[in-house]
């Protein structure tokens, strides 16, 4: 069995990195629009080659280290041991899911743990719903506590519980079975503080859906697993963290000054020089918004959330020297949030400009086909050893120009309202408690 897995890893590994290496034979010399600085056109020419060039490193050095995470992950003995886990599950007027969320919880294949339900003040039936749904299973505490946002209600949860390890989720997450007997495993290490689980979609319904399973599948999870190698996965998501109790409470638990707790937390974390890892396997399902309007206001709460915690800690790039990691988290956030997307933007209407005014149609399919291409090379190793649907390939290979495209949009959206000081709600998304949808 472990052969088959090995083999079934470097074809998949093998197979991306074929992608990658076609991406860069287009680089032909033969192929390439000839590089000129001569005038407006011929800059446009040479930047967006020069920016298709760096994309390209960029796919190939997240291939390559995640890759090297998964030898090394492979290599992490189970424990023999299984310490007990405190299980914090705050919510807010979750009165549709949250008996589904304590039943499987109180099903996990894991030897000691407790779970904490905390209703946050909600308006609904969320509070009587799990006191129901706890009702005869010793492992379930229901707490309530007046509003206060999710932050307090996670921090509230964690200082009563009575295990030194704490597994933080949402309250319409969906553990696997094995989710914490796969993600306990890397604690053994004494420099690894935390562990970010792998966040799938549950309600595959609809093209809006699955446009959200390929986002998670790579872009929330994949690159983590590059980021793992170095322990500085940068996000510790909502759904799915492990951590060390003692941890949370040094850094003062979560902050409720920003949109993403969860992102503040984990930046805290890593400046603080603790090493959070990736585990794939400890995998949990959750409900995405099933309509693009749901998408938007969810999306938008993140990015100003992610700018938010970023912006609190910009000093650090004065301090390079000092504090070398927190130098590089907060370059690469800028660079994610606000660098990247507005590049995207800008060369994806560079492309058609040139191609409008030069009537040369050879930049424009470089363009097209090596991003796709880049692309369908994530898709490729993320999907290869899964039961997802073979279909999210193809909707890669449009990806990049529609809900990529809008994705940036709504990045550069939220910069600028978060810049000028537009107000924000934190906004619900309405849960419709749906299953799995078709896979």
């Amino acid at each position: 069995m472990k052969d088959r897995e090995s083999l079934t890893r470097f074809l998949r590994i093998l197979v991306a990195f074929l992608f990658i290496v076609i991406a860069f034979w287009i680089f032909a010399p033969s192929r390439v629009p000839r590089l000129s600085m001569s005038g407006f056109l011929g800059f446009i020419n040479t930047g967006i080659i020069i920016y298709l060039l760096i994309l390209s490193v960029r796919h190939f050095l997240f291939l390559y280290f995640s890759a090297r995470e998964e030898i090394r992950r492979d290599s992490v003995p189970d424990v023999d041991h299984y310490p007990g886990i405190s299980i914090i599950v705050p919510g807010y007027n979750e009165e549709v899911v949250i008996a589904k969320t304590i039943e499987t919880l109180d099903q996990l294949d894991y030897p000691e743990f407790e779970v904490l339900v905390v209703d946050d003040g909600s308006t609904d039936a969320t509070y009587a719903r799990a006191l129901e749904a706890a009702n005869g299973r010793s492992r379930i505490r229901v707490l309530t506590k007046s509003n206060g946002g999710k932050a307090r209600a996670s921090n509230f949860a964690i200082e009563q519980a009575k295990y030194d390890l704490v597994f933080c989720m949402d309250a319409d997450s969906l553990p696997q079975p094995r989710a914490l007997r796969e993600g306990v495993k890397h604690l053994r290490d004494p420099d690894v503080v935390a562990v970010a689980g792998s966040v799938l979609v549950l309600n595959q319904k609809n093209a809006v859906t699955r446009f959200q399973t390929l986002e998670y599948l790579t872009g929330l999870n994949f690159y983590k697993s590059a980021q793992s190698f170095f322990g500085l996965v940068t996000i510790i998501p909502g759904p799915s963290g492990l951590f060390r109790k003692d941890v949370i409470l040094r850094m003062g638990g979560y902050h409720a000054d920003t949109f993403a707790e969860d992102c503040d937390l984990t930046l805290r974390i890593l400046m603080d020089g603790g090493r959070v890892v990736y585990e794939p396997l400890m995998e949990v399902r959750t409900e995405v918004p099933e309509t693009l309007l749901a998408v938007i206001k969810q999306r938008y709460r993140w990015n100003r959330g992610i700018l938010q915690a970023t912006l609190k800690h910009i000093t650090k790039l004065r301090r390079w020297r000092e504090e070398p990691v927190a130098f590089f988290l907060i370059g690469y956030f800028m660079a994610e949030t606000l660098v990247l997307p507005t590049l995207n933007l800008a060369v994806a209407a560079l492309t058609l400009i040139y191609q409008i005014a030069s009537a040369d149609l050879s930049l424009f399919s470089l363009w097209l086909v090596q991003l796709t291409i880049l692309d369908m090379s994530v898709v490729v190793m993320t999907l290869w050893d899964t039961r997802w649907p073979i279909r999210l390939l193809l909707y890669s290979v449009i990806n990049r120009f529609t809900y990529a495209f809008f994705q940036d949009i709504v990045k550069l959206f939220s910069l600028f309202e978060e810049v000028v000081g537009i107000r924000m709600n934190w906004g619900k998304l309405e849960r419709v408690g749906g299953g799995e949808g078709d896979q």
